[in-house]
């Protein structure tokens, strides 16, 4: 104090400065700032910092920044491999490429398939499922709020058999697959549940659907066509019986009775017919679906008889399916006869009525079985009319309900039109009402002189 500064006095001035300059304090960077009152320069303030102070600071600064760079630098290793740990956990080790890949050729499997597919994951909620399964179990569609896709299982409104099945397998109960059927007004269907593991991780379970009606649909008509066979292969036996009777007579020289037999022969029509009123039906593909279907329940002791209130007229343009309905119908009945109560071969019947309306095809098929049990729903698929251990062999549940969705594709419908069982003894009456599958038949009325 009161001594000469060592350097210039700059601020005086008016200008601020910053300089490095050797002092009295050694080498150091200065600042100097004037002072003023008013616009009159009165003095200046001068500050110096030594250079070896500022080196210091900034060595600790720069030691400090590598301290904290390099725990940076460690953190965000450990993170990242962590990261890459659960990320290749997650996509079960999958590349990026590998991935579009996977959902490339998932969208060409699921949708490329006739059979539905169902995805859950392992906390129970539905992660796919693809259009067939959709339309298969009449779920709503993707852009709908109701849709399935993201909803646990248990919430998607599924059969009440599909939902036990995949609780079983989701629990671990399930050993292998579960398989059940499920069954709508349209359609039979196999349901396969599956669980899925990789590298041991549960993955979910896959529900895998398959339509059965087509295939019950064929078995039904197949079945139609073997009686057919049948009954042509016992005719042409009948047949050849004949003629070799004809062939005897001739080579032994009694022409007289040779001449006889066949006027017989062509009195009674080719072969012997088990059905009666049998003639009442002039559609050739009915008279000998019916025959076969005669033949067969006479085999088993039941007679097969047409009504006498047929009136059938045209020609089947859709005789596949109504083989199937019928064929059905008449081994419901016959399967009835026999389980019911042991009576005189007379006594066990079928009947069929056959009635022409235009296009439209009206049947009725009744029996003298016990009848059907009251608050049984017999069209509901895999309930049976047979008793005890019969109940549950192979195909026992299906022939009535398969009837009715086919009779409903074809826009008509089969019902029970009497359970029976009654005071009379008489079984069921079954009705069945088939469009469309007539041609050639106008529809006819009695006048009022034919029915005053």
């Amino acid at each position: 104090l009161g001594q000469r500064v060592s350097t210039a006095p700059d601020a005086l001035g008016g200008h601020e400065s910053v300089s490095r300059d050797a002092g009295t304090l050694g080498d150091s960077v200065r600042a100097k700032v004037p002072v003023r009152q008013g616009d009159r320069v009165v003095g200046e303030v001068s500050v110096g910092v030594p250079v070896a102070a500022v080196t210091g600071q900034l060595q600790r600064a720069i030691a400090s920044i590598l301290v904290i760079a390099v725990l940076a630098v460690a953190l965000a290793a450990g993170a990242a491999a962590l990261l890459v740990r659960w990320l290749r956990r997650t996509t079960l080790g999958l590349e990026p490429e590998e991935m579009a890949q996977l959902v490339r050729d998932q969208e060409a499997v699921l949708y490329g398939v006739e059979d539905g597919v169902i995805g859950i994951g392992p906390d129970g909620r539905i992660s796919i499922r693809n259009k067939a399964a959709r339309v298969m179990l009449e779920l709503p569609r993707r852009a709908e709020a109701a849709d399935v896709v993201g909803r646990p299982y248990t919430e998607a409104g599924f059969d009440a058999a599909l939902t036990d099945a995949i609780t079983r397998q989701h629990s671990g109960s399930g050993s292998g697959e579960v398989v059940v059927r499920l069954y709508s007004s349209r359609r039979t269907i196999r349901a396969q549940v599956q669980s899925v593991h990789r590298d041991g991780v549960d993955l979910g379970q896959v529900v895998l659907l398959r339509d059965l009606t087509a295939m019950e649909d064929l078995r039904s008509r197949l079945t139609a066509m073997q009686a057919m066979t049948d009954a042509l292969r016992a005719q042409r036996h009948e047949f050849a019986n004949r003629l070799h009777t004809i062939s005897g007579l001739l080579g032994n020289g009694e022409h007289e009775h040779a001449r006889d037999y066949v006027a017989e022969i062509m009195a009674s029509g080719p072969v012997r017919d088990p059905v009666e009123n049998i003639t009442a039906v002039e559609e050739p593909f009915l008279r000998a679906f019916i025959g076969a279907k005669g033949v067969q329940a006479h085999e088993r002791g039941v007679q097969l008889r047409v009504g006498l209130e047929t009136a059938l007229a045209g020609q089947l343009v859709e005789a596949q399916d109504v083989t199937a309905i019928l064929g059905n119908l008449v081994d419901n009945a016959v399967a009835a006869v026999i389980d019911a109560a042991p009576a005189e071969p007379d006594d066990r019947w079928v009947e069929v009525d056959l009635l022409s309306e235009g296009s439209t095809l009206h049947l009725a098929v009744a029996d003298s079985g016990a009848g059907v049990a009251p608050g049984l729903d017999i069209f509901a698929s895999g309930v049976s009319t047979r008793a005890g251990a019969e109940a549950g062999v192979h195909g026992h549940g299906v022939g009535l309900s398969l009837s009715r969705r086919l009779a409903r594709t074809m826009g008509g419908d089969v019902w029970l039109a009497d359970p029976g069982g009654g005071a009379d003894g008489l079984g069921a009456v079954f009705a069945a009402r088939l469009p469309g599958v007539l041609a050639g038949a106008p529809p006819t009325f009695p006048t009022a002189e034919e029915n005053p």
